[in-house]
């Protein structure tokens, strides 16, 4: 999708509203008939994309796992290691 023309206007500093900013604002347009498919972006291939995932484990004193979430914001680190495991692993 070609966001330079398909986003609200004068929405292009904000990057933390795009369900607002681009597609809520071309779906609108789509819906409306304002635009049409064909000019909201190309085609994408239609397969599904897999994501690599990394069971939490542990393996003598070392644990291993995924961290999904880094909110920079409020300084939290999410993780897929539960509370159980980091217990055993003590």
């Amino acid at each position: 999708m070609n966001e330079a023309v398909n986003r609200r206007k004068d929405s292009g500093k904000s990057y933390t509203f795009h369900g607002r900013d681009v597609y809520a604002y071309t779906a609108a347009r789509l819906a409306s008939g304002t635009i049409s498919f064909s000019q909201v972006g190309k085609v994408l291939p239609n397969e599904v994309v897999s994501i690599p995932y990394q069971k939490a484990i542990i393996n003598g004193k070392t644990l291993k796992g995924n961290i999904p979430i880094l909110d920079i914001q409020y300084g939290n680190v999410w993780t897929n290691i539960d509370a159980e495991l980091v217990k055993s692993s003590i």
